[in-house]
C-alpha cells in the first residue's frame, strides 16, 4: 500500500507496528533524504530506514509523480525544479500544477509571481508594476534578490519581452535608471495621451509611445495595477513622484492651456486654473466649461477641487449679475419676480464659492488667489448694492405700503394657509432661512418621490427681525407692538409656551414646540404630537450662529446644516409620523458678506431709536428727516394696530449703522430683498409615487469610439430635479452581450439647476483585458431600482483592438 506522510511520526510508527504489520508500505515523504542530511541521527524514524529500504527516485520524477503530472511535463519541471521543491512556490503555483493546465509560459508567469510575493499567481500586469515598485520604492536587498532569481532561472529574456510588449523598448540593463524611465514614459504618456503628434520643442518628447498597441497596452497595464489593494496606491506614489521630473508647465507652455489632457497633476491643475482663469470677467461660461471639463475628468486632491469649485462658482455668479440688462424695474412686483427667479441665484453662488474658497489647501506661492477672492466680493457687493438701492427706491415710491403691492404677505400667513386647512399640518419656522437656502432644501426634499413640494414667497415685515417676524407669523386678529412688548389678545408673543396658547386659541389642540425638544423625544411621544391639527416647530440654527459677533463667519456652514437638517425632518414628519402637510417658511432672511465691514465704511445711525435700534434699523415715536436712507411708519409692513404710532428707519440698501459689540457680516433688519423675501414651501404626500424620474441623455452618442481601452461619456440629466422629475441613479458600463466587460458607474442624478451645465456628468468607462479585441460593444444604462431592462444601449466601436502577435 501506498502512504503519504502527513508530519505524524508518532502515529505512522505506531499504524506500522498495528493496522500495517502484515501489510507491504510504502511511505511518501515531501522532505529530503535524512541520507543528505547532517541531521541525519534525529531522523524519527532512523530504526525503521536503516531496517528497511529507500526507494530513491530523482527530484522531477519525485515532483511529477506528486502532482500528477505527464512524462512529457518532465522538461518543463527539470528546468525549475529548484524552485519547484520550495512548498511557498508550491502554495502560490498550486493552481497551474496539474497535467492539464501546466505549460512553460503559465509556470513562468506563477514562479515570477511568487518571487514578488503575490499569494497567488498574478497578470502580466500586475507583475511589472510590482517589479517598478519593488526596485524603486522597496529595500534594495528586496530587489537584488528578485533579480537573482530572475537570472538563476533564466527568466531575465522572458521579462525584458514583456516590457517591450507594453513600453515599446528592450533593455540592455534593467536597474532602478531604467525602471525610474519606465516611469518617466508612464506618466508623460498618461498626460499627452490624446494630444497625437509631440511638439518639435518638448524636451521630453523621446518618450511619447507612438505605437497605438503598445499604449494600448501600457494603459491595460496601469488599469490592472491600479485595482491591486496592494500595488494601485504605491504605484501613483511612485508615479508621482517620478512625475516631478516631467514640468507640467513646459508641457503646457507648448500644447496651451485649451489641450485635451489625459492627466493632470496637482502642478498642472494650478497652471491650467490660473490659465482659464484670466478670461473669467468676459467669458465666465466659457471658462466654466473648461473647469468644469478638467475637474469632471481628472482625480484632483481635495484642496485643488476646491480651487476649481470655488473658480466655478465665481464664474457662474459673473454669468448671472452679466445678464441683468438694468437694475431699474417698474415695479416692487417685478422686482420679486426677478428675485425669485433669477437673482436668488447669485446669493447661492456667493455662498457657494465662500464655502469653497476656505477649504482651498496648499496653494502655490506664484498663485494669486487673494485677487479673485477680492474679485467675488467686489462683483457681490455691487449686484447687492445696485439691486437693492432700486429695489428700496422702488418701494418708497409705494410709501413701504405692502398693501399696494400684490404679493403674498408674512401677517397674512396663518389666515392664508393654515386657518382653513383639514389635515394635520406641521409649520416650521427656521429662523433667517432665506430664499437662496430654501430652494437648496426644496432640491432635497424633491428626491423624495411620494412628495410634492412647492416653493413661493411672502414679504416679510420691516425691521426684518425675530420678535416681529415670529409674530406675524401667529394667529394675529389683535396684534399690538407695545413698544416691542408686542402682544396677541392680550398675550406675550415671545416664547414657545405663549405662542402655543395663541395658537390653541384659534385652534383646540394646537401645539407650539422647539426644534430641539421634538429630537429629543422619545418615537412614541413624538408620534401623540404630531397627532395634533396644528403643530409650529421652531427651528434655529442659522440665526443662532450668524446673530453673534464671535460665530457670524460660520453663518454659511450653519445654512447647510439647516437645509440638511430640515429635508431629514420633512421626511420623517411624512413617513414616520404620517403629517400630510408641512409648511416651511422662515422670520426673516439675512445678508452676509464675507469681507469685514471696515469703520469708514459704516454710518452714524440716525440717532433717535428711542424703542429700539440695530445695525440696520432703528424704531422711534417720531419721524426722522433723512438725506440718506428711509423712514415710514410700522404700520406699512405689519398689522400691529399701534402700527402708526410707531416709525421704522433704515438705511440705504445693504448699509450698516454703526453700533458697537456687534456682527456686521451676518445681519438683518433693513429692507432688502435677502431679508425681507422669505420663502414658503408647501410640501405634501400622496399614497403613490406621483413622478417619473429624470431622464439621461448620451450627448456624444455620436462621437463614442473606445481609444487606448478608455470610452468617454457625457451624460446629461435632460431636466432639473423638481415636484415632477424625481433623482435617478443611473448604473452604466460596456457589455459584450449581457456580461460586463468595464468598469461600472453609479452616477447620480439629482441636480435642481436650471444649467445644463451644472446637470452634465462626464466618466470614464476602462475595457477589460478579457475584451480588448471586440469590435463592437454596447454602452447600456439602468436604473439601480430596475437591472432588468436597460434605459438606453448604444453600440460603441472598439478601436483599442490588439494584435495577437506576442
Amino acid at each position: 500500500m501506498k502512504v503519504k506522510f502527513q508530519n505524524n511520526f508518532f502515529g505512522l510508527k505506531n499504524k506500522l507496528f498495528s493496522d500495517w504489520s502484515t501489510e507491504k508500505v510504502l511511505i511518501y515523504f515531501q522532505i529530503p533524504s535524512p541520507h543528505q542530511s547532517k541531521k541525519f541521527l534525529e531522523f524519527p524514524l532512523l530504526d525503521l530506514l536503516e531496517a528497511n529500504m529507500e526507494l530513491v527516485m530523482d527530484d522531477e520524477e519525485a515532483f511529477i509523480e506528486e502532482f500528477g503530472l505527464n512524462r512529457a511535463q518532465k522538461n518543463i519541471v527539470k528546468k525549475y525544479i529548484k524552485e519547484l521543491q520550495y512548498s511557498s512556490i508550491q502554495e502560490v503555483c498550486s493552481p497551474i500544477l496539474a497535467a492539464d493546465k501546466l505549460d512553460e509560459l503559465s509556470l513562468q508567469v506563477g514562479l515570477i509571481s511568487a518571487f514578488l510575493k503575490f499569494s497567488k499567481v498574478t497578470s502580466w500586469e500586475n507583475i511589472i508594476a510590482k517589479m517598478l515598485l519593488l526596485a524603486f520604492l522597496e529595500k534594495e536587498s528586496d530587489w537584488k534578490r528578485f533579480w537573482k532569481k530572475l537570472t538563476d532561472n533564466g527568466l531575465r529574456d522572458v521579462l525584458a519581452g514583456k516590457l517591450f510588449y507594453y513600453f515599446g523598448e528592450k533593455p540592455n540593463e534593467i536597474n532602478q535608471e531604467y525602471l525610474t524611465h519606465l516611469l518617466q514614459k508612464v506618466r508623460y504618456n498618461q498626460i499627452t495621451h490624446f494630444i497625437q503628434e509631440a511638439h518639435r520643442d518638448d524636451p521630453y518628447k523621446s518618450l511619447k509611445i507612438k505605437d497605438k498597441r503598445q499604449l494600448t497596452s501600457m494603459f491595460q497595464l496601469l488599469q490592472e495595477a491600479s485595482n491591486h489593494p496592494q500595488i494601485g496606491e504605491r504605484l501613483e506614489k511612485a508615479l508621482a513622484w517620478v512625475g516631478k521630473t516631467i514640468h507640467g508647465s513646459k508641457i503646457i507652455d507648448l500644447y496651451g492651456v485649451e489641450a485635451n489632457y489625459g492627466f493632470v497633476s496637482t502642478d498642472m491643475a494650478w497652471i491650467l486654473l490660473a490659465g482659464h482663469c484670466e478670461n473669467l470677467g468676459f467669458a465666465p461660461n466659457r471658462t466654466i466649461q473648461h473647469l468644469e471639463k478638467i475637474l469632471i475628468s481628472h482625480e484632483l486632491d481635495e484642496g485643488v477641487r476646491n480651487a476649481y469649485d470655488f473658480f466655478i462658482r465665481l464664474g457662474e455668479m459673473i454669468f448671472q449679475i452679466n445678464s441683468i440688462s438694468s437694475y431699474t424695474l417698474n415695479t416692487p412686483e417685478d422686482y420679486l419676480i426677478a428675485y425669485t427667479i433669477d437673482w436668488y441665484k447669485i446669493d447661492s453662488y456667493y455662498r457657494r464659492a465662500i464655502e469653497s474658497y476656505r477649504n482651498i489647501q496648499s496653494i502655490p506661492d506664484d498663485f494669486d488667489l487673494d485677487r479673485y477672492y477680492l474679485l467675488l466680493n467686489k462683483w457681490y457687493d455691487t449686484f447687492l448694492e445696485n439691486s437693492n438701492r432700486e429695489w428700496l427706491k422702488c418701494l418708497s415710491e409705494k410709501n413701504f405700503d405692502y398693501q399696494t403691492i400684490k404679493a403674498p404677505k408674512q401677517y397674512d400667513f396663518y389666515f392664508r394657509e393654515i386657518a382653513d386647512s383639514d389635515v394635520k399640518t406641521v409649520v416650521i419656522i427656521s429662523d433667517a432661512l432665506r430664499f437662496e437656502a430654501a430652494k437648496e432644501l426644496l432640491g432635497v426634499m424633491h428626491g423624495d418621490d411620494k412628495n410634492i413640494a412647492e416653493i413661493g414667497y411672502q414679504l416679510a415685515s420691516m425691521p426684518s427681525k425675530t420678535s416681529i417676524g415670529m409674530a406675524q407669523l401667529l394667529p394675529n386678529k389683535s396684534i399690538t407692538f407695545n413698544k416691542g412688548t408686542i402682544t396677541i389678545n392680550g398675550i406675550s408673543t415671545e416664547g414657545v409656551s405663549n405662542r402655543q396658547q395663541i395658537l390653541e386659541s384659534n385652534r383646540d389642540g394646537a401645539v407650539a414646540i422647539s426644534f430641539n425638544k421634538v429630537m429629543s423625544m422619545p418615537l412614541k411621544e413624538a408620534r401623540e404630537l404630531f397627532k395634533a391639527p396644528v403643530v409650529y416647530v421652531y427651528h434655529d440654527i442659522i440665526d443662532a450662529r450668524g446673530d453673534k459677533k464671535t460665530s457670524e463667519r460660520g453663518t454659511f456652514n450653519a445654512v447647510n446644516e439647516a437645509v440638511q437638517e430640515l429635508g431629514k425632518f420633512v421626511n420623517k414628519l411624512h413617513h414616520t409620523f404620517n403629517v400630510t402637510r408641512v409648511f416651511v417658511t422662515s422670520d426673516h432672511g439675512f445678508v452676509y458678506q464675507d469681507q469685514e465691514i471696515e469703520e469708514k465704511d459704516k454710518e452714524p445711525a440716525p440717532g433717535n431709536g428711542d424703542i429700539g435700534n440695530h445695525n440696520r434699523y432703528e424704531l422711534s415715536t417720531s419721524k426722522q428727516k433723512l438725506k440718506l436712507g428711509y423712514c415710514f411708519p410700522l404700520s406699512a409692513t405689519t398689522k400691529f394696530e399701534d402700527g402708526k404710532e410707531v416709525f421704522v428707519t433704515i438705511p440705504e440698501s445693504i448699509n450698516r449703522y454703526r453700533k458697537q459689540g456687534v456682527g456686521h457680516q451676518f445681519v438683518h433688519g433693513g429692507g432688502t430683498l435677502q431679508e425681507v423675501l422669505t420663502p414658503v414651501i408647501n410640501s405634501y404626500r400622496k399614497t403613490q409615487a406621483i413622478a417619473k424620474k429624470v431622464r439621461p441623455i448620451v450627448t456624444n452618442e455620436a462621437q463614442l469610439r473606445i481609444v487606448s481601452n478608455i470610452l468617454r461619456v457625457s451624460i446629461l440629466q435632460e431636466k432639473k430635479v423638481s415636484r415632477t422629475e424625481k433623482e435617478l441613479t443611473l448604473i452604466i458600463g460596456l457589455y459584450k452581450e449581457n456580461d460586463l466587460v468595464s468598469n461600472e458607474l453609479s452616477i447620480e442624478l439629482n441636480s435642481v439647476s436650471e444649467s445644463p451645465t451644472d446637470r452634465t456628468r462626464k466618466v470614464e468607462l476602462i475595457l477589460n483585458s478579457s475584451a480588448i479585441n471586440e469590435s463592437i460593444l454596447k454602452l447600456k444604462g439602468f436604473d439601480s431600482e430596475e437591472r432588468l431592462n436597460p434605459i438606453f444601449e448604444i453600440r460603441v466601436q472598439n478601436q483599442t483592438i490588439i494584435p495577437t502577435d506576442f
